[in-house]
């Protein structure tokens, strides 16, 4: 088992009631318990998206200068580069990302060659960049007609239509450069004989190139709070008209609205009734189908670690029909997926597997 996954045995233990009568009741107060437990990562990412405003600034090629322990040298000085920014100069200054990471990786002659590298590339470019800095450090290095957008009034547009709906900010996930939030309609629904599941949305966005401003469908198994993200319904990516330093504050901010709305627009759409079912026939037609060991593989692997895709292998395998569904089908393989996700520390990497778990449906 992974150092990065740790749960308690306990957790694997069934609640008899769930296949009783009562049965509802019962997937109210797992529901219930968590949220109460859940939404303090919630207003964590509330919290770190209304203050932590990037700071942005134009960088021409040539002042894209790197100090010997892969600093950007900036007219006030060196500020320290988050490794997803690192990765994106390297990238844009045209290596190799493996070259890159095996060079810097060999101490300090290694990461003086790199930083050597990259400005000699950037020196001979005449390419300009967007530098953005969050928190005191560089956190992206991308192209100067990236779309910069405030994300706030899109979260307030996100906020507002689940409000209309009942739906509430059940949960989150924070990593430096991408944010997640989940929201849930407060209505258990039993999809077939003992399996209830809620359903809603999934808000996922990135301010620094790693990943589109996404909202999916989501689902979350009442049974294990095994949750998945199925196949994006919109996917707005930070790319569009080229913008300049000299764009007002006026022009940004219309543009920021523009996505508020259409932001507003699909979250209805993914909180009607009529999302719902669709979602409702995938989970049951997920359940009829049938995947072999041979199958998995051929799913994992491409998508996941060695070490991940052993682990779900496994799982999969298992006697466990706790955690997961019974039958070797697509809908016990996703929940195998949503599974390492839910006991995966690495915020990022959670929300990728989650996505994963919805490609498996």
């Amino acid at each position: 088992m992974s150092a990065s996954l740790s749960f308690e045995a306990s957790a694997l233990r069934p609640d008899p009631r769930m296949a009783t009568p009562e049965g509802r009741t019962v997937c109210h107060q797992k529901l219930d318990a968590y949220i109460a437990r859940s939404q303090q990562n919630a207003a964590h990412v509330i919290a770190r998206i209304l203050a932590e405003q990037p700071r942005d600034r134009f960088v021409p090629s040539a002042g894209m200068v790197f100090s010997p322990d892969l600093r950007l040298t900036l007219p006030e000085g060196p500020v320290a580069l988050h490794q997803h920014a690192l990765d994106q100069a390297a990238e844009r200054a045209g290596m190799k990302l493996g070259f890159f990471h095996e060079l810097a990786g060999r101490g300090d002659w290694g990461r003086e060659l790199a930083a050597h590298n990259l400005t000699t590339l950037f020196a001979h470019s005449t390419n300009r960049y967007l530098v953005r800095e969050a928190g005191g450090q560089v956190r992206a290095v991308l192209s100067d007609s990236y779309r910069r957008i405030d994300s706030r009034p899109t979260l307030e547009a996100l906020i507002g239509a689940a409000e209309e709906f009942g739906a509430v900010i059940a949960d989150g996930a924070h990593a430096d450069t991408r944010v997640s939030l989940k929201i849930i309609k407060d209505e258990p629904i039993e999809v077939f004989p003992n399996e209830w599941m809620v359903f809603g949305l999934d808000y996922s966005n990135s301010d620094f190139g790693d990943g589109a401003h996404e909202l999916s469908a989501f689902l979350l198994r009442l049974w294990c709070l095994n949750g998945a993200v199925t196949a994006k319904e919109v996917r707005r990516v930070h790319l569009g008209r080229r913008y300049a330093d000299g764009y007002s504050e006026e022009t940004l901010r219309k543009d920021a609205d523009t996505l508020a709305s259409a932001t507003r627009d699909e979250v209805r759409t993914l909180l009607a009734p009529a999302a719902t079912e669709r979602l409702i026939e995938t989970v049951r037609r997920a359940n009829r189908g049938q995947v072999t060991p041979d199958q998995v593989d051929e799913f994992t692997k491409p998508r996941l670690t060695k070490t991940e895709a052993d682990q779900v292998a496994a799982k999969f395998s298992s006697a466990d029909i706790i955690e997961l569904p019974a039958g070797q089908t697509p809908w016990r393989l996703s929940n195998a997926i949503s599974w390492l996700a839910k006991h995966t520390e690495n915020p990022r990497r959670r929300i990728e597997l989650e996505r994963v778990a919805g490609e498996a449906l």
